[in-house]
């Protein structure tokens, strides 16, 4: 069956098959996230971030640190450790200071693209350098150098190719669905979002009052941040988009509640009178004394199982 268009007025309950490359297969791995349609990509939100929006010179390294570098491999060099594993190292630089690149799981195409000359872009976390590699000479050359173990990496042409324009979001993701296609899916959807299609539920006084921002701004913003937004406090979930999301979840969740609440009290439930000495005999039995609070919680128990509305209780305590 041919898909609907996404200019369809309710395209947010469309099958996630409308997207470009979500065919029957990808779609039932999507299952496994609860993403059947367009809207549950929408709200499919990232889990953290991290900014890659701007490039660090490799002379400015810190171990520890998350960065965006750029270089050329100098040369990359095969080294055993003392258990026969290989280790592939990419020496690279950028005039400011160097950097090995370290791959412990690589195949033959990966090894020819990492050949020197190679101009790479990479992401990854910075450690300290003087890994042992299975031999003295080794562990001399590179002792005291800083390394980013497997990171994330694209071959460039040039020296001005693009850098991302907004905090690259992190998704919950499933076995056969990675990243990439996560914000691939969820960057055709919100190219669509600004048609007016979502209602925004929040009454304006309550947006005025919390200072949040519209839904689609909400979505727009959490799913590509600015460039200059501050990654700690999105990573805490402490913007006003994430706040506005979050607190209409709850808001849903306590309508839900209180709607369930209302369709259980138009049934009846038989009344269940308690023989009052059966009670107190009960309670002379117990090793301890009760306690005020308990006495209250016991009454107003009884009081309810007295009734022949149905009781609604969530007893909490130590």
């Amino acid at each position: 069956m041919k898909p609907e268009s996404m200019e369809d007025e309710s395209f947010e309950y469309q099958s996630v098959q409308v997207l470009k490359g979500v065919g029957p297969a990808v779609a039932e791995k999507l299952k496994k996230l609860e993403i059947y349609n367009v809207q549950d990509v929408l709200f499919h939100l990232p889990l953290r971030y991290e900014d890659r929006t701007k490039l660090t010179p490799i002379g400015a390294l810190l171990p520890g640190q998350h960065a965006l570098i750029e270089g050329v491999i100098d040369h990359s060099e095969m080294k055993y450790t003392g258990r026969g594993r290989r280790n592939l190292l990419c020496h690279l630089s950028d005039g400011t200071g160097a950097v090995i690149l370290r791959f412990f799981h690589f195949n033959k195409t990966q090894q020819s693209n990492l050949s020197n000359g190679q101009r790479l872009r990479c992401f990854g976390e910075v450690r300290g350098g003087g890994r042992s590699s299975g031999n003295n000479s080794a562990r001399n050359s590179n002792k005291g150098r800083l390394e980013i173990f497997h990171p994330e990496y694209q071959l460039v042409q040039q020296a001005d190719t693009a850098i991302e324009q907004s905090l690259t979001p992190f998704y919950p993701k499933t076995d056969g669905i990675h990243q990439t296609l996560l914000k691939k899916i969820s960057s055709q959807v919100l190219d669509k979002v600004n048609q007016g299609h979502l209602v925004d539920w929040l009454p304006a006084s309550v947006m005025q009052q919390y200072k949040f921002p519209d839904l689609v701004s909400a979505l727009l913003s959490v799913h590509r941040p600015d460039k200059d937004a501050d990654v700690r406090r999105l990573n805490q979930c402490q913007s006003k988009p994430q706040q506005r999301l979050l607190f209409e979840e709850l808001l849903a969740h306590q309508l839900s509640l209180l709607q369930a609440r209302q369709i259980i009290r138009k049934n009846r439930a038989a009344k269940i009178v308690l023989d009052k000495k059966v009670h107190r005999d009960f309670v002379d039995q117990l090793p301890f004394q009760l306690t005020a609070a308990q006495e209250n919680v016991i009454a107003e128990i009884l009081a309810d199982i007295d009734s022949e509305q149905p009781m609604l209780r969530l007893v909490q305590g130590d």
